[in-house]
């Protein structure tokens, strides 16, 4: 990612366990207003993954 502060929102075929920007961390969190991101499930075991973030950087997603 490039700007600052910004929310991605993606659709991948596995679910995250974990997300880091710069190697640390990203809480998982209920609202997506709040600084982490969020797992929702869709159809034919896709999800929708939203990352809030306050700093630009290298994102990871990892899976099982």
């Amino acid at each position: 990612t490039t700007d600052e502060r910004d929310i991605e929102y993606l659709k991948v075929t596995f679910k995250p366990v974990s997300i880091t920007i710069n190697g640390t961390k990203t809480p998982l969190v209920e609202d997506r207003t709040t600084q982490g991101y969020t797992i929702k499930p869709l159809p034919n075991g896709d999800y929708a993954v939203t990352i809030n973030r306050v700093k630009s950087g290298k994102v990871i997603i990892t899976s099982l």
